[in-house]
């Protein structure tokens, strides 16, 4: 029988897939099974790397990776009796060479989906992005690995988050919070700010937008 603890890292059955793609598109980055990472050339399908994540195995679940400058960032969950925590470890993009020992994320998350990797400025940078106790965090992580500045966004006063929604725009610094009340805010994890809102009624009319915070441009 499995306890908790493997469940987590088995839900959803998608957990531990994800592919990016080098900025100039000749090369894919595939993470398959949780734990082995592999980069293949576009063109030719051709093999040029493959390795077993370091450290994965039936508590340690590598869910996600993200290419930025020449370093691949993977996002790995560590399954405790209590909770799960986060784990980053970064790579060289052409050789495979790990750039850092684990780094580990003080954080705590309720289940996997409430964590994720997104752009950060500058090449080679990345942010872990991970929602806790009704807001959200995120955690500077620079191209060679090294963990730097935490900073946290809160929905507004009288308000918590409920969750984050994962979203295509990840790579460009944004993702979504949903507030305790329905509403949804798209959030610059860059600079911790809410740069939109949109508001559902209990009637669930169509969305609107507040014109006071246009979209990034």
């Amino acid at each position: 029988m499995h306890n908790a603890t493997a469940a987590h890292l088995t839900v959803p059955n998608h957990l531990g897939t994800d592919v990016d793609f080098t900025e100039d598109g000749a090369s894919a980055v595939i993470l398959s099974d949780g734990r082995r990472i592999t980069k293949i050339a576009m063109d030719t399908g051709k093999m040029e790397w493959s390795m077993e994540a370091p450290g994965a195995g039936d508590t340690v679940l590598f869910k996600q990776i993200l290419i930025s400058g020449e370093a691949i960032h993977s996002l790995a969950l560590t399954s405790s009796t209590e909770s799960l925590t986060l784990t980053t470890l970064s790579f060289d993009l052409k050789t495979s060479r790990p750039l850092s020992d684990f780094t580990q994320i003080p954080s705590w998350i309720p289940n996997p989906s409430q964590a994720l990797l997104a752009c950060a400025p500058g090449g080679g940078s990345v942010r872990v992005v991970w929602f806790d106790h009704g807001r959200i965090r995120s955690a500077y992580i620079s191209e060679a690995g090294q963990l730097g500045g935490t900073k946290e966004t809160l929905p507004g006063k009288g308000h918590k988050y409920g969750e984050i929604i994962e979203s295509g725009s990840r790579k460009k610094g944004l993702v979504l919070g949903q507030k305790e009340n329905g509403a949804v805010q798209v959030i610059n994890v860059i600079t911790a700010k809410v740069v939109d809102e949109f508001e559902m009624s209990v009637s669930h009319a169509p969305c609107s937008r507040d014109d006071d915070h246009p979209w990034p441009g």
